[in-house]
């Protein structure tokens, strides 16, 4: 069931990529190409922890998607309270931020880690808040529960 919805339009329907998160890490990118700075002398531990991180991070969105399958983000029609979301209210941004992370390690990269750790900066001060507000507006009561009961990360 869930490989034959891996393949399905609405699957990818639910696939938003921040552009936040595009924007620094492609300003990353260029960086690291253009002056390179790495995270420590000797490459292997950093690289370690990203082969760790980055499918951790892939496969926690894979997951929230996954769960959210039914519902087009865009245009919520039901609270999604089940799977990651039971566990964070925004798994999708956890899982963008765990890939940075790995992939700035794997890279061995300050420039990556900087612009991961902006790309999340932006989204907790800017648009977590307004998805929450959205949300809160829309499912009232439903939605506060579920915000007292789940934390907003991990």
């Amino acid at each position: 069931m869930a490989v034959k919805a891996f393949f399905t339009k609405d699957f990818w329907a639910n696939a938003p990529i921040p552009e936040a998160f595009v924007a620094a890490l492609s300003l990353g990118g260029a960086l690291h190409a253009l002056v390179a700075r790495p995270i420590a002398r000797d490459a292997r531990a950093p690289r370690a922890g990203g082969v760790a991180l980055l499918p951790l991070g892939l496969g926690l969105i894979a997951w929230a998607m996954a769960a959210a399958r039914h519902i087009h983000i865009d245009r919520p029609t039901a609270l999604v309270t089940h799977g990651p979301y039971a566990l964070s209210r925004n798994p999708m941004y956890v899982g963008w931020w765990l890939s940075g992370l790995g992939l700035s390690l794997l890279a061995n990269s300050r420039w990556l880690l900087g612009a991961t750790a902006a790309a999340g900066l932006y989204h907790h001060l800017h648009d977590i808040p307004s998805e929450e507000e959205s949300l809160l507006s829309q499912f009232g009561e439903e939605y506060e529960s579920y915000r007292r009961r789940t934390r907003r990360y991990l």
